[in-house]
C-alpha cells in the first residue's frame, strides 16, 4: 500500500518523535510538525489530503487521525499554543498541550482549525471555517461555527454526490 506526498514538509525538532503513515495515503501542500521530545503524528489507512494543511504537535502531545479522513485545505491542527500563559496569581503556567484525536470517515471543511484536546468520533464532518475547541460526545454530526458545536445530528457523508429523489 503505497502513500502518496506531493509538495508536503516534514520538520521535527527533538528526539525519539514519530511520524507513521498506514496505507495509501494521499498528502497534498502538507506540513507535519513536531516540537520537542516524544511527539507523533500518525495516519491510519486511505486518508485524502486535498489543499493546504498544517498539523502541528508539541510537549510530547500527538496527532492521531484515523482512516478514510477527507481534508479539504487550508485545515490546521494544533496541539499547543506554542508560548507560555502563566498565571498572575500562582506565577505557573496554565496552559498545557494535549493530544488530539480522529476517528475513522471525518471530513473536514475549508479553512478549518481543531486545537487541542479535541476527539472526533467517526462520521463526524467539520464545516467550513469552523474553530473545534471541545469534543462532541457522538460521531455522525456535522460540527460549524466559531467556536464549533453540533448543528446537525445522524448524517454520514460520501465522496460520491448522490442524485436527489
Amino acid at each position: 500500500g503505497k502513500n502518496h506526498l506531493v509538495n508536503c514538509k516534514i520538520v521535527i525538532n527533538g528526539n525519539n518523535n514519530i511520524v507513521s503513515f498506514g496505507k495509501f495515503n494521499s498528502l497534498y501542500n502538507c506540513e507535519i510538525i513536531i516540537d520537542d521530545n516524544g511527539g507523533s503524528i500518525s495516519f491510519g489507512d486511505n486518508n485524502k489530503i486535498c489543499g493546504r494543511t498544517h498539523l502541528a504537535a508539541i510537549e510530547g502531545t500527538s496527532i492521531t487521525i484515523g482512516c478514510d479522513c477527507l481534508f479539504s485545505s487550508n485545515v490546521t491542527f494544533r496541539t499547543g499554543d506554542s508560548h507560555s500563559i502563566i498565571s498572575t496569581e500562582t506565577n505557573k503556567r496554565i496552559n498545557k498541550s494535549k493530544s488530539i484525536v480522529v476517528g475513522d470517515r471525518v471530513w473536514f471543511g475549508n479553512n478549518c482549525t481543531i486545537l487541542k484536546g479535541v476527539s472526533l468520533c467517526d462520521d463526524t464532518i467539520v464545516g467550513t471555517c469552523s474553530l473545534v475547541t471541545k469534543s462532541p460526545t457522538l460521531g455522525n454530526v456535522v460540527l460549524a461555527g466559531i467556536p464549533a458545536c453540533v448543528v446537525k445530528n445522524n448524517v454520514r457523508w460520501e465522496t460520491e454526490r448522490i442524485a436527489f429523489d
